[in-house]
């Protein structure tokens, strides 16, 4: 909850409406996947919007066959709503095919701080944190009983292959990922270390930042000898997009927000209209 807090302020001062969150029990699986549905089918062409998750990640078996490559081959990565107890993980697949929706024009931006967290909207075996401090890894560990009941629910709903396997360059969305799809992510006194530094990063503002130019910078904050290593997914030409801006070319949004104040002329005041009509932004939260 504290980094939902922490994002939720961070890119309200961006601009961004008051997010949409789910915090705890309300983060189930179906909740998430609702909330991240009506947030693809509402936008449209020139809308910016974001998906945030704070919580732990875990990897689970491939029960599709489409896990065939990379450091998670034979794993689906995952997100633990609040209801994962019962096998009702969030998997790559689902987000993925939830994604395959996006409209054309529309800038999905994600922000994902969990372990393993690298390729998750594409398609946490990792050490823990420090014992006798508040520094821990946001992972759990599938065991047996997690396992069994992912296989159980999946053949409930009569899952089968989600989304068919895609690279990076049929993605429309970008993903600013906590660490790398083999490593752990880490918190310390309840805040994600990815977390922290990224939003410190975005509160100084945008600027002409692009989204390769925040991926350098949030890297080079874990400084050099890292514990983790924050990653960036996306289709080659998003690396050189604007950072949080509507796509090139796009219609403007249809819906503007506080923009009472702003007037038109100078490259600032258009920075300024630009931030404060953003349309939407979903900030999910799992359980902590």
């Amino acid at each position: 909850m504290a980094d939902a807090r922490t994002w939720a302020q961070t890119l309200q001062a961006l601009g961004f409406e008051s997010p949409v969150t789910l915090f705890d029990e309300q983060a189930t699986r179906t909740n998430i996947l609702d909330a991240l549905n009506q947030l693809v089918r509402n936008s449209t062409a020139g809308d910016v919007v974001v998906f945030q998750y704070a919580g732990h990640g875990t990897l689970l078996p491939d029960l599709d066959g489409d896990e065939t490559v990379g450091p998670a081959a034979g794993f689906d990565q995952a997100i633990c709503p609040a209801d994962f107890a019962t096998g009702a993980f969030v998997i790559d697949d689902d987000i993925a095919a939830v994604f395959r929706g996006i409209p054309d024009g529309v800038n999905l931006t994600c922000f994902i701080d969990c372990c393993h967290s690298g390729t998750v909207t594409r398609f946490a075996v990792g050490r823990p944190g420090t014992p006798g401090s508040d520094r821990r890894a946001r992972f759990l560990k599938a065991d047996d009983a997690m396992k069994d009941a992912h296989r159980r629910f999946r053949a409930s709903v009569g899952a089968q292959r989600a989304v068919a396997s895609r690279g990076p360059e049929l993605m429309h969305e970008v993903l600013f990922s906590a660490c790398l799809p083999s490593e752990v992510a880490f918190e310390s006194s309840g805040h994600g270390d990815f977390t922290r530094r990224a939003t410190q990063i975005l509160a100084a503002g945008l600027g002409t930042l692009t989204n390769e130019d925040f991926h350098k910078r949030v890297m080079e904050a874990f400084g050099a000898t890292p514990q983790q290593h924050p990653d960036i997914d996306c289709a080659p030409a998003s690396r050189t997009r604007g950072l949080l801006q509507p796509l090139a070319g796009a219609a403007a949004p249809t819906r503007a927000i506080g923009i009472a104040n702003v007037t038109n002329g100078s490259a600032a005041s258009q920075q300024a209209l630009i931030a404060q009509s953003l349309r939407a932004i979903a900030d999910l939260l799992g359980p902590r």
